[in-house]
């Protein structure tokens, strides 16, 4: 072996991180659960009201969050820690996926279309409306 592979094996920053990485990955697992559960509660709440509950879908999104930030750091793509070692929501600023998606976005030239006004939408659908009266009375007078 080579001493910068000797260096490295011996680095005890790796080695305590091991530690992280198995206690984040349980982590990981009970967030993981706990997302399957507000999912569950979500539907039936839907389901039963007609409505979902704002406070479940705020916790939903927060521990989406913080599964973010776990996996971030299980795939060393952040050195920052997540709870309980941190904050709950202090994870570092990096673009969320929606914000790259709108940043490509926004990169490809997309062509120019005109909206239609009201008036051209109100002529257009009585056009339409025209037509399927006059085959009616097309199809009615065949009979």
């Amino acid at each position: 072996m080579d001493d910068n592979t000797k260096k490295h094996i011996g680095d005890v920053k790796t080695w305590s991180r091991i530690i992280y990485i198995i206690l984040f990955a349980i982590a990981f697992n009970v967030a993981e659960f706990i997302i399957a559960a507000i999912t569950i509660v979500q539907f039936f709440t839907v389901l039963l009201t007609g409505g979902r509950n704002a406070r479940l879908a705020e916790m939903g999104g927060s521990v989406g969050e913080y599964i973010s930030e776990v996996t971030a750091f299980l795939t060393y793509n952040s050195d920052h820690m997540p709870f309980p070692v941190s904050d709950w929501g202090q994870g570092p600023e990096r673009p969320s996926a929606h914000g790259r998606a709108a940043k490509a976005a926004a990169t490809v030239k997309t062509p120019d279309v005109k909206t239609p006004d009201v008036k051209t939408v109100k002529k257009t659908s009585k056009k339409i409306t025209k037509k399927k009266t006059a085959k009616k009375k097309t199809v009615k007078k065949k009979s």
